[in-house]
């Protein structure tokens, strides 16, 4: 919390660490970040600053932040501690394992090992080969819209068994419903091209396109034929002015 506590303005901000270059330092390398970066305080005025907190290992994480008041060669330091600790399993009494010689058909050769969680957090441990969730999370996360330049996206901290996140879910089922339906105005398209050249290889006049399927092309991504055609009813007919003879004409009106 900041708080100015001088009868002026106070303007303040806070500049991220920079390489030897000059260069700003990429996220996964700066382990604490403030937002907002800056701002102005009027007398008297407090403000709420969120201090976020990112190891990049496990390791401890000390800081010291400089905050920058405009005209005031003083620099106000924030000092910071924090601790980075990793998930872990350890595979229990050894990784490794020589199985064999045996013959082809023979299931009696088993070996035998154990997962251990050394930490104090609860992990889940799963196949990235044969996890149907985890290939299906991937999928959704590949088409996600919301990663930075860096690659990066910010999103809450996932408990063990917890489903997809619930905006990267929604995001792949908005997605996967407008390519269904173009796949399914692709199909008809091709069915009724077709069903022209039956037609005409009979000598017969090419059938009439559907209205339907002219609604279903039309209709804006992630709508559909059938919200078109309401929004269309609600509109309503155009009234007769002769059903109003009592009205008064537009131009005196």
């Amino acid at each position: 919390k900041l708080k100015n506590v001088k009868a002026v303005p106070v303007d303040w901000e806070y500049k991220a660490p920079r390489n030897k270059f000059g260069k700003p330092l990429a996220p996964w390398e700066i382990a604490y970040t403030l937002s907002p970066s800056s701002g102005k305080l009027q007398s008297g005025e407090t403000a709420w600053v969120t201090i976020s907190f990112t190891p990049n290992a496990a390791k401890v994480f000390s800081q010291k932040l400089a905050l920058r008041i405009v005209d005031n060669p003083n620099k106000k330091m924030l000092s910071l501690h924090g601790f980075g600790d990793a998930l872990r399993v350890e595979v229990r009494p050894s990784s490794r394992y020589q199985l064999g010689p045996v013959l082809p058909g023979n299931d009696a050769c088993v070996q035998e090992f154990f997962l251990y969680n050394p930490t104090e957090y609860p992990i889940m441990v799963y196949s990235v080969d044969f996890d149907k969730k985890y290939i299906e999370e991937e999928e959704m996360l590949k088409c996600y819209d919301k990663f930075d330049s860096h690659n990066l996206v910010e999103l809450p901290v996932r408990a063990p068994e917890d489903d997809t996140w619930l905006e990267v879910a929604e995001h792949a089922a908005v997605l996967r419903r407008e390519r269904e339906r173009l796949e399914a105005i692709e199909l008809k398209r091709k069915q009724r091209e077709e069903r022209v050249q039956e037609a005409l290889a009979r000598g017969e006049e090419a059938p009439p396109e559907d209205e339907e399927d002219e609604q279903e092309e039309q209709a804006p991504e992630g709508g559909s034929a059938a919200e078109a055609a309401a929004e269309e009813e609600d509109e309503g007919p155009e009234m007769d002015p002769a059903d109003f003879p009592l009205s008064a004409p537009d131009v005196d009106r």
